[in-house]
């Protein structure tokens, strides 16, 4: 299933954890990197961005 439904804009993370609290560290961590690379390849600089908001 993972693998018919996983694109290379919508991929799966897999979030091996028995810990509820560090599972959902992981998945932060998983979206904040999806971010960050979103951004990088539109070229925009994390700082900037962010400046820009406040």
């Amino acid at each position: 299933m993972l693998q018919k439904t996983s694109t290379i804009n919508a991929q799966w993370v897999i979030v091996e954890s028995n810990d509820k609290r560090y599972s959902r560290i992981k998945v932060l961590r998983s979206i904040v990197e999806a971010i960050e690379k979103g951004l990088k390849k539109n070229n925009i600089i994390l700082i900037n961005f962010l400046i820009r908001l406040f």
